[in-house]
């Protein structure tokens, strides 16, 4: 009796034993290790998919072997633009498990519309190099050599985009937020970080989640792959995004919940940014779902702000400085600043809408509405504090009228103390606008309403 409970306490500690050293050694592997013989074993068997895929198509392309910044090399094929002009570059992000291959169709699409597409097998995937997935830390490295690659060796001048699915997804918002050479994105289903979607994930495939267990086992696959799981966090990088962006999800998506799209795009500070729920989509079906309305949707979005891209290149922008004396009353001459935009082809100033002017040292900026051009020039002590003031003439749009304010500095703060409007065709106009009578100070303009015997506007004048 007692040599059997021997064996079975034996038997007992060797299953734990054995068990444990699975969980360490193994499992991990299942989180990061992409072609893991047993995950993939269980996957259905899919029709073999080479770079041939895309060399059956009839439109102009060739594959692509890029050596990575730690030298993996990842396995990419570039389909030209089809159209005598080329509008931009994007670059074809696959889910966890995928292939470039699945991007052949959208390739040949974007081709006909005008860009090159670049599909690419993420490392450890398709045909790349590389035995583990590292939900971004790496892979945004990747696309940082892919694109220094399409621009020296394939002279690519176009402006460059991201289009991710699911990790492709994750993988893009961390590469936008860490290179300000990608244009724009097109971000699918995607997660905010990588230990919150394996919790989900085990709950999703093993209808149970133990937060202890998958927090070791998350940091255990780091170990093994070689990448700290904590930087693996798209919802951190969405925070430096300023480019133009789209994200998309499915609202039926039971594999990684609507809620992270939200969140991943309330973290966004980029002013051009749309959602796009898709209704009744789940995780794998949002073209299917959405149907050719998604894809001239998603279009539109990147035609529209690569215009902008390109006025925005037309256009060169100058700081020009103005000296204003003494502001701040501690006997060291102050300047302002204001940024002005000029078209390249025309050299005009362009209408610039609302204006920040800046101040040398921690004076407080100064914030004017409908301005096409901008004077600033110091005026005498009209409150007797010691300090000058100033005197702005903002140009409007109605041909030759300037809106006209004096600014007095005092509590560590701007005051306007008169405001005016004055009819102005030459320098000589932006002089002599401040009279003094019987001690009292009045600030010069014209009636906008009322002309003299000669035909010009009245005369005004505001009390300071």
């Amino acid at each position: 009796m007692k040599k059997k409970r021997k064996v079975i306490r034996l038997s007992l500690i060797s299953v734990v034993l054995l068990g444990f050293l699975f969980l360490h050694f193994y499992v991990p592997r299942f989180i990061t290790e992409i072609k893991n013989p047993l995950i993939v074993s269980f996957k259905s068997k899919q029709p073999p998919q080479t770079t041939e895929s895309f060399k059956n198509s009839s439109l102009n392309g060739k594959a692509l072997q890029i050596p990575s910044f730690d030298g993996t090399p990842l396995s990419c094929y570039i389909t030209y633009s089809n159209d005598t002009v080329t509008k931009g570059t994007v670059i074809l992000l696959h889910g966890i498990r995928s292939r470039k291959e699945h991007f052949v169709a959208l390739s040949e699409r974007l081709s006909l519309l005008g860009y090159h597409a670049v599909a690419v097998d993420l490392r450890a995937h398709g045909q790349s190099g590389g035995t583990h997935c590292t939900f971004g830390v790496k892979e945004k490295k990747d696309i940082s050599k892919l694109i220094d690659y399409l621009i020296q060796k394939e002279k690519i001048t176009t402006p460059i985009g991201i289009w991710g699915q699911s990790l492709g997804g994750a993988i893009g918002l961390q590469a936008m937020g860490s290179d300000k050479r990608i244009a724009y994105g097109i971000i699918e289903s995607t997660f905010t970080d990588f230990e919150t979607i394996t919790h989900d994930y085990f709950r999703f495939h093993l209808g149970f989640n133990w937060k202890p267990l998958t927090h070791y086992l998350v940091h255990r696959a780091g170990k093994i792959a070689n990448f700290n799981p904590e930087e693996a966090k798209p919802i951190a990088y969405c925070e430096k995004i300023t480019q133009p962006i789209v994200l998309v999800h499915g609202n039926q998506d039971q594999r990684i919940h609507i809620q992270y799209a939200k969140e991943n795009y309330a973290a966004i500070p980029s002013l051009q940014k749309e959602f796009l729920e898709i209704d009744q989509a789940n995780h794998l079906n949002v073209w299917k779902v959405d149907g050719e309305g998604y894809f001239e949707k998603v279009i539109a979005f990147i035609d529209k702000n690569l215009s902008k891209q390109t006025d925005e290149k037309l256009v060169s922008k100058e700081i020009h400085s103005f000296s204003i004396g003494n502001i701040n009353n501690d006997k060291i001459p102050d300047s302002a600043f204001v940024m002005l935009e000029k078209k390249l082809d025309t050299n005009q100033i362009e209408y610039l809408g609302d204006v920040t002017i800046t101040f040398s040292k921690k004076i407080p900026e100064i914030q004017l509405n409908r301005c096409l051009g901008i004077f600033i020039t110091p005026i005498d002590d009209l409150n007797h504090d010691e300090a000058n003031e100033i005197i702005v003439f903002s140009k409007t749009n109605e041909g030759w009228w300037h809106n006209i304010f004096v600014f007095s500095f005092y509590k560590e703060s701007w005051h306007q103390i008169a405001k005016t409007n004055a009819f102005i065709t030459d320098d000589e106009g932006f002089k002599s606008r401040i009279k003094i009578e019987n001690g009292i100070y009045y600030l010069l303009g014209n009636d906008k309403l009322n002309l003299d015997e000669k035909g010009n506007f009245l005369k005004t004048k505001i009390r300071i």
